[in-house]
């Protein structure tokens, strides 16, 4: 069963946010609850609810850099508990099984990944962001947030960590391969 939640939505294009009630999916196996504590203001919020980059999905709930509490878990999570204070950035999903996703790159998923929100998930349900008061995401995609850093201070921090993080992983990935394919040329093991 779906738990509904409270959240602020853009019910069309270009059109201010409104209250409105969502359904947050169950947890499946490797999903956690997300008590929304703080969600970022983005560019990309004001780009999405105005169509700036095609058409929407609608009503359309913006927030990406979101920071909250976990307060359920699935059965397969091995990362999280409930009470873990934790991060979402830009992206939910992906398909897991591709060489980036088994690499950690799951940003250059093969089958693309799924953004946080106005989009369909793998499973055809609209993705909705953090205007809410909760959300449900795989564990793959939530980052531990340590208690020394305030939640309030660290949601504008989620996508822009998680993108730079990625772009230097990928680098590092891109030097390591290219290292040993020089090293093969030459007759190195």
């Amino acid at each position: 069963m779906s738990t509904t939640t409270a959240a602020y939505a853009a019910p069309s294009t270009g059109v201010k946010l409104e209250p409105l009630t969502i359904s947050r999916r169950d947890l499946r196996g490797a999903d956690v609850r997300i008590d929304i504590q703080y969600t970022g203001v983005c560019h990309t919020d004001l780009l999405q609810t105005s169509d700036g980059w095609g058409p929407g999905l609608y009503p359309m709930v913006p927030g990406h850099e979101i920071t909250g509490v976990v307060t359920e878990t699935g059965p397969e999570v091995t990362k999280f508990a409930v009470g873990d204070r934790v991060g979402v950035g830009t992206y939910i999903d992906s398909c897991g099984e591709c060489e980036p996703c088994r690499a950690g790159l799951e940003v250059y998923c093969e089958k693309g990944c799924t953004p946080t929100y106005n989009a369909k998930d793998r499973h055809g349900e609209i993705t909705q962001g953090g205007y809410s008061k909760q959300i449900v995401v795989d564990e793959r995609y939530v980052l531990r947030i340590p208690d020394s850093l305030p939640l309030d201070a660290t949601a504008p921090c989620d996508r822009e960590g998680r993108r730079d993080y990625s772009t230097a992983k990928s680098a590092l990935v891109e030097e390591l391969v290219a290292k040993s394919y020089a090293a093969r040329v030459a007759g190195q093991p």
